[in-house]
């Protein structure tokens, strides 16, 4: 895997119309959740309105893992065959997840996250 591939990752929710940040949440274990999860009050500034519906788009940090070795591997062999590499835009799936890449840099990747078992 490529070293601090984790560095600077910010996870997005790909559910609505323009990506939402997803948050880092606690339960059995650690997962990111779309804050519009929770209905918008002062504890949720940035959750859903009244009007809209609760979004369940989730990722437990063993399926993103997953996720950022695919994305490692496309790098690694990117670099090893001496290639520019950019992989913004790149996608794909595991499972139920499909993700896409936002923005590559390094430092900064913002990847995001379409959990089709969580939303139907």
């Amino acid at each position: 895997m490529v070293k601090n591939l984790f560095d600077g990752l910010t996870v997005y929710c790909l559910n609505h119309e323009e990506p939402v940040r997803m948050d880092v949440k606690s339960g059995s274990s650690l997962f990111y959740a779309c804050p519009k999860y929770m209905r918008k009050d002062d504890e949720h500034p940035d959750g859903h309105e009244e009007t809209e519906r609760a979004c369940a788009n989730r990722i437990s940090f063993t399926d993103l893992e997953k996720i950022m070795e695919q994305i490692s591997q496309e790098v690694e062999d990117a670099a090893f065959a001496g290639q520019e590499f950019d992989i913004t835009g790149l996608r794909g799936k595991i499972r139920t997840l499909e993700y896409r890449v936002l923005k590559y840099e390094p430092g900064d990747i913002r990847l995001g996250i379409l959990n089709r078992m969580a939303i139907r």
